[in-house]
């Protein structure tokens, strides 16, 4: 298979998408195009997002297929999954709290794309149901009514805060433009998940013991081995699949994971 040409074909198909979704974020092109705005109503940041989240899929399988000739990517095997602790401490504290905790988004620096697919979240913690109604009991002539709470509704109007979606969407058009850097880090994470994953199985229980046990060490060894996967692609349906192919994303997403895994595919020995 000509790989150059599908690198090429799906590389022009996606900066052309990324190039739409900063005009209707309100983003300036070029080399520098600069924060974006700080809120977008409710109704353009969901059509954005919907986008985006499907274009960072395929971007990712396209940088899979660039780095086929620089390391050996594992396939995809196995189900790995988070969410299942029911300790909120010994959860990462996420960009989202962060931001929570009071901490703006002003001078944050355009974060490098991520080359690895999220992992599928589980939980069997009752899905939260947010409320349609209010208590508006009322004795006419006695009480006042109720006022509908502010932010009640959620309209298509509504500000919604946009800096991260902003910095989504240029971290994805820097990693489009440098498709043989990004080539390169997916190789050197390869390089080092291979080495990590190499440890033998006595190296394998001490860590899970001390996992267990609460005597977790510090920094990249905070998780067990066993948990950590060796390819960046996931099992099943890739981030951002959509059944019903609604837009010109979701066809390259579909064309570009199938590619993805036939690049990486180990040799038929048959």
């Amino acid at each position: 298979m000509d790989w150059d040409r599908v690198i090429a074909r799906n590389r022009d198909i996606l900066l052309r998408i990324v190039v739409a979704l900063m005009a209707l974020a309100g983003i300036g092109e070029g080399d520098n195009p600069g924060p974006g705005p700080r809120t977008l109503p409710r109704y353009r940041f969901n059509s954005i997002r919907r986008i985006l989240c499907t274009a960072e899929s395929a971007a990712r399988r396209l940088v899979v297929i660039a780095a086929r000739d620089l390391v050996t990517i594992g396939f995809p095997e196995g189900v790995f999954m988070t969410g299942f602790d029911p300790d909120p401490s010994r959860r990462p504290v996420g960009k989202g709290a962060r931001q929570r905790e009071g901490q703006g988004e002003e001078g944050q620096a355009v974060p490098a794309l991520a080359l690895t697919d999220p992992l599928k979240r589980f939980s069997f913690r009752p899905r939260r149901i947010r409320p349609k109604s209010f208590p508006r009991i009322t004795i006419i002539g006695v009480t006042e009514p109720t006022p509908v709470p502010d932010g009640w509704y959620r309209l298509p109007d509504d500000e919604l805060a946009a800096g991260t979606l902003c910095r989504r969407i240029a971290s994805l058009k820097r990693a489009l433009d440098d498709l043989d850097g990004q080539a390169r880090r997916l190789a050197r994470w390869q390089a080092r998940r291979d080495k990590l994953l190499s440890a033998s199985l006595s190296d394998t229980g001490q860590r899970l013991a001390a996992y267990e046990n609460g005597n977790r060490p510090a920094g990249a060894d905070a998780r067990p081995v066993i948990n950590k996967p060796r390819s960046p692609l996931r099992v099943g349906r890739p981030p951002g699949h959509h059944a019903r192919q609604r837009h010109e994303v979701d066809a390259v997403l579909a064309d570009l994971n199938w590619l993805a895994l036939d690049a990486i595919a180990p040799p038929d020995s048959s």
